[in-house]
C-alpha cells in the first residue's frame, strides 16, 4: 500500500531525491510543490513507479548502476514499446499489452546487461506467451514492436518506416513514442 511505499522512500535518502526529480520531470510536465514523500508517491503513481523499480533492479547489480548505457538503453526501449502499443491499433482495448510491451523491452538487453542466455532468462521467469515470442522469436505483435525499436537503435529509418506502417502507425505516433521515451528515462536520471 502507499504507506509502505513510502517508508520504503523514507529510509532512502537517495532514493527520496531519485523520486522527487522524477515527479519533477520534464515528461511529467507537473513542476509543483512536493508536500512530503506521499505526495510524491501519490503523484507519480504506482505505474511509474513499478517502471522505475523494474529499471532499477536491473541496473542494482552493475558498476554504474543507472549510468550504464544499456540500462539507458533498455529504459529507452522499453518506454518506446510502451508508448507504442498504446497507439497501435491492434492492441486497442487490451489493458495489458502496454505493461507487456514495456515488459518484453526492459527484459530484451538482460543477455547483454547480465552476460546471460535469453533461453536461460526465459527458464527463469514465467512470462507470457507473448512476452516469451517477443523475446525468443521476435515474433507476434510484440516481437515486431521489439524489432521496430531495434531498427530505430541501428538508426535504418528506411526499414524502420516500411515495419511501421505495416502494423498501423503513422510518422507522427512514432515520433511522438520517441519523445516520450527519452523524456520518461531522461526523468529517472
Amino acid at each position: 500500500d502507499i504507506g509502505q511505499i513510502e517508508q520504503a522512500f523514507r529510509e532512502s535518502p537517495g532514493l527520496t531525491y531519485k523520486l522527487l526529480m522524477l515527479v519533477n520531470s520534464v515528461s511529467l510536465g507537473l513542476r509543483m510543490k512536493i508536500h512530503n514523500v506521499r505526495h510524491a508517491v501519490s503523484t507519480l503513481g504506482r505505474q511509474q513507479i513499478k517502471r522505475w523499480v523494474q529499471l532499477a533492479l536491473f541496473a542494482s547489480d552493475g558498476d554504474s548502476g543507472l549510468e550504464n548505457p544499456l540500462v539507458e538503453m533498455a529504459a529507452v526501449r522499453a518506454s518506446f514499446m510502451e508508448q507504442l502499443a498504446a497507439n497501435l491499433p491492434e492492441l486497442r482495448g487490451n489493458i495489458e499489452a502496454t505493461e507487456q510491451a514495456f515488459m518484453a523491452g526492459i527484459l530484451s538487453l538482460l543477455e547483454r546487461i547480465y552476460d546471460i542466455k535469453m533461453e536461460e532468462i526465459i527458464v527463469n521467469l514465467d512470462l507470457s506467451d507473448e512476452v516469451r515470442v517477443a523475446l525468443t522469436e521476435r515474433s507476434g505483435i510484440l516481437g515486431k514492436l521489439l524489432g521496430l525499436a531495434e531498427l530505430f537503435e541501428q538508426l535504418n529509418f528506411k526499414e524502420a518506416t516500411v515495419q511501421f506502417e505495416a502494423i498501423g502507425l503513422t510518422q507522427a505516433m512514432v515520433m511522438s513514442a520517441q519523445v516520450k521515451a527519452y523524456n520518461w528515462r531522461g526523468g529517472m536520471r
